[in-house]
Order: structure tokens, then C-alpha cells, then sequence
């Protein structure tokens, strides 16, 4: 998102409402003459029992519980629903008034929501009272396949996909998957968007090179990301390897205690979280062999993208819309998503006896398909036809 609003339009004023307070920072930070930044009044307790009540009225009204029903669990279903629109209403309050105060203008509103979750729900809602806004999502990962989430359910989807006038996947893989699951209702909706990204560190012609094969990975130290795996494939590794992780998460201490019984051989670096900035720096200043993420799901990811930028091969598992940027033995390798430990290591080999092509085809794959300054003006076009 932050990286998006620094393409803004400057000729058109634009209204941000970050969902959560945290997020307000990152809006903050790229304020612009031509941006506001928003933030949300408390409510009072009969102001939350109102929302309360609309949440409630919602789920009926639009049948909500049907869905809830058809999934299982459905009784968690119905408690994750009434949360998600309660949360959403508390936010919508606000919105609200202020959309009341631009008297005329806000029926020629364009609403726009980053993530197809509660941001859509919102957005949905005041497309409801506001019929004649445009009502645009996006939709990546976690916000659109059913499987990321308990019981596969996600709350409110039929009625967002409704409501919306342009529906943004960022991967053709993301298209395919709305389709099979609502099929022509939706079809003529569907406009893909890819994400993009900066590079943000000088990219010189050498780069440090290391007595062994770097390999790096970077993302949340979290279940979905099986970054054990990594760790099980260099336990029998016989070359010699130092791995790089950028990132932190819950299992931190875990992959910690876990990457101790690696050979003396494989050396292994824990970066913890770290800026963007100082991430990319590390990629302009070493020469990296390959970079690997071996996530349990994705959407398109923006690390992958990232280390593109750098002309730094893949080795990534195939799900989602990875294989859009990864083109398997061109850039890299493309892994089954239950691939063995010799799978991985076999990978690593491959890449290194195709370093030039795979290294040319990397830096060539990011600049015609996720350079930032192509995508998001591109997106923007889009945005002031509809």
C-alpha cells in the first residue's frame, strides 16, 4: 500500500482511512498536498450498540448466514461474521459522516479498498447508501483464497463481489480462482492488477561475493511460510552454504534451536526484521546465489519481486501466482508445494549451473512485469476510466 500511494494521481485529491491505527503511520508518511489522511472518532456505548444492531441487520439482511451455514463450524462462522461487521461498522461510523458533509460530491466518489476483507465490507456498505459511487477492490492472498482461512469461510464475500464495480486480483491465478467459485456473476468485473515494487538501492556491476553459495530468504517466521523446510533441506547439504533469513515471527526461537544442528559447513544468519531499505541494500551489495521461498500459499510475492529487482534467481514453490514471475527454468526453479529435501537441494544446484541466464532472465522478468513505475500508473489509468 505505501508504496502504491507514492503513484498517486497529483492532480487528483484523495482521502485515505487506514483500517487499523498502525497503519496510519504508513499513510502519514507519504502526505502530500493533494492527500488527507483520516482518522476515526471513538464511539460511545450507545454508538457501538447501534453498530452492534447494523452488523446484526447486515447478516440477515444479506443472507449471510447461509453462507455461514454451508461452511463448517457453523457456529464459529456466525461469531467470525458478527465480529467482522461490527469491527467494520465501528469504522464505517466515521466514513459516514464525513461522505454526509460533502453534500453533492460524494455520489461521484470513487471508493477504493487495498484488501478485499473489511476495507470492502466498508466500502460495500456506503456503495449501499451512496449508490452512485464507484466501489474498486483489490484482492491478494489471505483476502481472497477460502483455504487460508478456518473452515474456509470469509465473511461477507457475496456480498462484496456484488457490491463492487471493479474487481482488482493481482495474478491471473487469482482471476481463475474468483471465477470457478462464482463463475459469470462476476466475470465482466474482473480487471487484473498487478503489484510492483522499487527498487531502492544502487544495483552496481560487482557484487561482494562470498567463499561459499549465499542463499537468502525473506518473510514472517510464521506456519504458512515452512521456512523449517529450508533448514531440512541444508541438514543434508555437503557444500558449503551460508543461508540469510530476513524476518521475524512466532516460531523465531523455534527455527532458532532447530538450525543449531546444521552442519559446521552451513553457516546461517537470523537477520530479524528489518526496513525495506536496508533488505535491498543487502541485495545490491552481495552477490546472492538464489533467493527461496518455499510458502504453503501466496498470492504474488512482493519478496520475490523484490529479489527479482536485483537480478537474483528464484526457487520458489509453485502455488498461487508465483509461477506468473517465476517461469520455472528460466529465472529459476518452481517447486512442487510438497517437494522433498533433495528437491530443494537438486534447485540450488540447477541455479548455480545456470547462474548467467537465470541471473539476466530474474532482473528482465521484474522489469516487464513488476518495476513499480510500469504497474501502479498503469493501475491508476484504469482507475479514471471506470
Amino acid at each position: 500500500m505505501k508504496t502504491e500511494m507514492g503513484f498517486l494521481p497529483e492532480q487528483e485529491f484523495v482521502n485515505v482511512w487506514p483500517f487499523f491505527a498502525d497503519q496510519s503511520k504508513e499513510v502519514k508518511s507519504k502526505i502530500t498536498p493533494h492527500i488527507e489522511a483520516h482518522v476515526y472518532s471513538s464511539s460511545s456505548a450507545l454508538e457501538k450498540m447501534k453498530c452492534l444492531f447494523c452488523a446484526f441487520h447486515v447478516f440477515f439482511s444479506e443472507k449471510e448466514y447461509k453462507e455461514a451455514f454451508a461452511k463448517r463450524n457453523p457456529a464459529r462462522n456466525v461469531i467470525k461474521a458478527i465480529k467482522f461487521a461490527y469491527i467494520s461498522e465501528l469504522r464505517l461510523t466515521s466514513m459516514q459522516a464525513w461522505m454526509d458533509e460533502q453534500s453533492n460530491q460524494a455520489e461521484n466518489t470513487l471508493i477504493y479498498s487495498y484488501w478485499m476483507y473489511e476495507t470492502a465490507y466498508v466500502a460495500a456498505r456506503l456503495k449501499t447508501k451512496y449508490p452512485n459511487c464507484v466501489f474498486i477492490t483489490r484482492c491478494h492472498g489471505y483476502d481472497l483464497y477460502e483455504e487460508r482461512h478456518p473452515n474456509r469461510y470469509i465473511p461477507f464475500r457475496s456480498f462484496i463481489l456484488k457490491s463492487a464495480d471493479m474487481i482488482c486480483p493481482i495474478s491471473e491465478n487469482g482471476k481463475e480462482y474468483l471465477l470457478e467459485l462464482y463463475g459469470n456473476n462476476i466475470e465482466n468485473k474482473i480487471q487484473i492488477a498487478r503489484l510492483g515494487t522499487i527498487r531502492k538501492a544502487e544495483f552496481p556491476e560487482v557484487q561482494e561475493k562470498e567463499d561459499c553459495i549465499v542463499l537468502v530468504s525473506c518473510s514472517n517466521l510464521v506456519d504458512v511460510k515452512r521456512v523449517h523446510l529450508i533448514i531440512n533441506a541444508l541438514m543434508k547439504c555437503s557444500k558449503k552454504v551460508h543461508w540469510y533469513h530476513f524476518g521475524d515471527g512466532e516460531l523465531r526461537e523455534k527455527l532458532k534451536v532447530q538450525a543449531k544442528a546444521l552442519p559446521d559447513h552451513v553457516k546461517y544468519t537470523f537477520m530479524g526484521y528489518q526496513a525495506n531499505e536496508d533488505v535491498q541494500k543487502f541485495y545490491a551489495d552481495h552477490y546472492i546465489d538464489a533467493f527461496i521461498n518455499v510458502s504453503q500459499s501466496e498470492g504474488i510475492p512482493v519478496s520475490v519481486m523484490e529479489a527479482e529487482s536485483y537480478g537474483i534467481p528464484i526457487i520458489a514453490t509453485n502455488v498461487g501466482g508465483t509461477s506468473e514471475i517465476v517461469h520455472n527454468r528460466e529465472n529459476g526453479i518452481l517447486l512442487d508445494v510438497n517437494f522433498t529435501d533433495q528437491d530443494l537441494l537438486d534447485a540450488i544446484n540447477e541455479v548455480m549451473e545456470n547462474a548467467v541466464q537465470y541471473r539476466s532472465n530474474s532482473l528482465h522478468t521484474w522489469g516487464t512485469m513488476s518495476d513499480a513505475h510500469i504497474v501502479f500508473p498503469e493501475f491508476y489509468r484504469k482507475l479514471a476510466e471506470v
